[in-house]
């Protein structure tokens, strides 16, 4: 027995075409070179030059033509330069960013993926059809890195710390839809899973968060602002789905367009509606300050007449130690009802610190 190794040849054939020889590797009974040769191939192929082709031409042959090997979406993106750039500059911050296939995941603190970059710089644009395609078919944003919605999110002035920080807030809104998931809330868990990224959309339009693309943002604080963002997001969305669309369902709902926009726009409504008083909680703050006010008043009142009271009995004293030091003065006499003058400049005297005047009369 005797084992013939395969080869693969170009060759030029017949009438200038072009075509592969192939001798696959086969357990051959003989060694000699007929019985080998009456197991190799002819394969017809075209080879396409694109040293002249414009723009992404290659790339448009690849995906229109390769049927047999595995290539992803997001295959595509990884040829964009910026995706290189984004990879360099978070090892610059000691984390890792995967954009490849095959690669594993960054998770936690090390770094992230393109898959969570995607994600989060989708919900923080201000488009929310970027949102939902997010979560419709995120491929699709990555099929044409030349045009929007991907160059939208990954552009010139998209850099390593402006990916990480929105990638950070969109962790911690996820982790407290975890949380809110186990509440008693009706349809909680399905709220959180299927309605994230609308969520994640309504929590980036708090303008607390657009300090998330500054380089020497206070991540942190940032993180935190989300989180309570979400809380008050999540009981507007509950409370809208409740009312609205009670019995649909929520997985086909999140991929529509138009049933997002209308959840945004009443969601939105329903939360300023909760930050400003109605005309009822007004009236029971009047009521409570009138009680308030009925009841303080005859205090009021009452220390006012101890007031007066006391500056009476204050008065009273004055004049009564004046017409001792006057009795003392004159022969315990008292002054008489028609000495006026001489009674109020006596109190004078006493006044200007003269406690022992003498009259002259």
């Amino acid at each position: 027995m005797a084992i013939v190794i395969g080869e693969v040849k170009i060759v030029e054939a017949m009438g200038g075409q072009i075509g592969v020889e192939a001798s696959p590797a086969t357990e051959q009974p003989g060694s000699d070179e007929g019985e080998a040769s009456g197991n190799t191939a002819w394969v017809q192929i075209r080879i396409i030059t694109t040293a002249d082709g414009e723009g992404d031409f290659e790339r448009r042959i690849t995906r229109a033509t390769n049927f047999q090997n595995a290539v992803e979406a997001r295959d595509f993106a990884a040829l964009d330069k910026t995706q290189h750039r984004l990879a360099v500059e978070f090892l610059v911050d000691r984390r890792k960013y995967t954009f490849k296939s095959g690669e594993e995941d960054a998770t936690g603190e090390a770094g992230c993926s393109l898959y969570e970059a995607t994600q989060a710089m989708g919900c923080a644009s201000p488009n929310l059809d970027t949102a939902v395609q997010v979560k419709r078919e995120i491929g699709q944003i990555w099929q044409d890195t030349t045009h929007p919605p991907y160059t939208d999110l990954f552009n010139n002035q998209t850099n390593a710390p402006i990916v990480w920080n929105a990638v950070r807030i969109m962790r911690a809104v996820d982790h407290t839809l975890r949380e809110l998931s186990q509440s008693q809330d009706e349809r909680a868990d399905l709220i959180a899973v299927h309605l994230n990224r609308v969520i994640l959309y309504m929590v980036f339009r708090d303008p607390r968060l657009v300090n998330f693309r500054k380089h020497d943002a206070n991540t942190d604080d940032l993180c935190l602002i989300a989180s309570l963002d979400c809380k008050a997001v999540f009981s507007a969305v509950s409370a809208y789905v409740k009312t609205n669309h009670d019995g649909d369902y929520l997985a086909r709902f999140a991929k529509n367009r138009s049933r997002c926009k209308e959840l945004v726009d009443g969601a939105s409504m329903k939360r300023r509606k909760t930050t400003a008083f109605t005309l009822v909680e007004l009236l029971v703050v009047v009521a409570i300050i009138a009680v308030l006010m009925a009841l303080l008043l005859p205090a009021l009142a009452t220390a006012k007449e101890d007031a007066k009271r006391a500056s009476c009995g204050s008065s009273m004293r004055q004049i009564d130690n004046c017409l001792q030091e006057y009795a003392s003065n004159n022969l315990s006499m008292a002054p008489t009802l028609w000495d006026k003058n001489q009674c109020e400049f006596y109190a004078n005297e006493l006044i200007d610190g003269n406690t022992s005047p003498h009259f002259t009369g």
